[in-house]
């Protein structure tokens, strides 16, 4: 809507939001509290007020979102509102779904007892539902919501969880989603299926939480690769300080299509701006090439540098390459004058250091060099 003069001089401490698809603004007002209002300017739902017994909050509370945070909540066709009860014996969630159809305020799925509920689309919601309402926290179905169709769509039966699911954003105005299944008993880390929007399977394995707490993420592009983590059958037990003692879950290498790339010990990623210092990393691209390393078959072997190509092939080499997670700036030359191409510092297996390209291939002309600590700047000698 461009031209909002009259509503703003009438809420002078409005902070408002045009939400283009359902045609309404969602206004802040000077007290933080939430309201919706119509074209012309009339409140057609406000947030309950909180008290010493509830909570109430929605999924447009936080104001503070970054681009595609914005254009993606201004195409969303509901709202969520959530309440947190500190009545009962442990506190009680209850989420509700709102939309403005017909010029009047519509409660979505409202004969169901909503226990979880999360944005997965403009038009679409997981949720998670009581399977009893007299015993809401007994029993649950997750599944996928249409708030445009008002179509439901179940995923799994369960018991209820207090986070029982999880987000993955993908390119456009849509995401995965990660629905708990079983807490693994040998090592207690939780597993998920990992679902497109259209409640379809992406993977045929169950994934999980990273070795150092990351979370599946997806690139923001087209091309859409990914790194998610699978519990390995086996612990692997490594030597080098360089590794996990223990090395229990395995990265893999996906893409929102479902293919899988391989399990490797290490992806080399990028931190998302958008999750800031959270350990959540999608993969880093070196002349459109992703650099890893190679997941051992059995204890006391070494992970070794891979390079996968842009067609989804494999170069595996006989170096390690310890800088890929410590600090990979250090080990790459990018200076093309220098060499004609690209070059990685990598350790050989006589604790020499050499220089190879991206096709694994040691740079000619070039010497290997006495390894001391990952720290010397090695670039710089050759």
């Amino acid at each position: 809507m461009e031209n909002y003069s009259d509503i703003e001089e009438k809420y002078p401490d409005f902070d408002l939001f045009w939400m283009e698809r359902l045609q309404l603004f969602h206004a802040l007002d000077g007290d933080n509290k939430e309201h919706m209002l119509n074209p012309e300017g009339d409140i057609i739902y406000s947030l309950p007020a909180k008290d010493s017994s509830e909570t109430y909050w929605t999924n447009l509370t936080h104001s503070s979102w970054d681009k595609q945070e914005t254009d993606f909540n201004r195409q969303l066709a509901y709202w969520i509102e959530a309440k947190l009860s500190y009545a009962a014996p442990k506190p009680q969630p209850a989420y509700s779904i709102y939309s403005w159809q017909n010029n009047r305020l519509v409660r979505l799925l409202d004969n169901a007892l909503i226990l979880s509920a999360a944005p997965v689309s403009p038009q679409k919601i997981v949720v998670q539902l009581a399977t009893d309402k007299d015993r809401p926290l007994e029993g649950a179905t997750i599944g996928l919501y249409d708030a445009s169709t008002n179509e439901y769509k179940e995923l799994l039966c369960t018991s209820y969880h207090e986070n029982p699911f999880d987000i993955h954003p993908v390119f456009g105005q849509t995401a995965m989603v990660s629905v708990l299944t079983q807490i693994e008993e040998r090592s207690g880390r939780e597993q998920f299926w990992l679902y497109k929007d259209n409640g379809e399977k992406l993977l045929d394995f169950e994934i999980t939480i990273g070795q150092g707490s990351e979370s599946t993420y997806f690139e923001p592009t087209k091309k859409g690769m990914g790194i998610t983590y699978k519990i390995l059958e086996t612990p692997i037990k490594l030597l080098s300080g360089f590794y996990h003692a223990t090395y229990q879950v395995c990265n893999v290498l996906v893409d929102t299509e479902g293919n899988c790339y391989g399990d490797f010990y290490y992806i080399a990623g990028r931190v998302p701006s958008s999750v800031g210092k959270s350990a959540t990393r999608y993969p880093k691209y070196i002349d459109k090439k992703i650099l890893c390393l190679s997941l051992p078959e059995s204890d006391m072997q070494t992970p070794y540098l891979v390079i996968v190509n842009e067609d989804g092939s494999k170069t595996l080499t006989s170096y390690e390459c310890p800088w890929i997670f410590f600090n990979m700036s250090a080990a790459l030359v990018k200076d093309k004058a220098r060499f004609g191409r690209t070059a990685i510092i990598v350790l050989d297996k006589d604790n020499l250091v050499r220089l190879i390209d991206l096709n694994g291939n040691e740079i000619e002309n070039t010497h290997p060099i006495k390894f001391e600590n990952l720290m010397v700047n090695y670039a710089k000698q050759f």
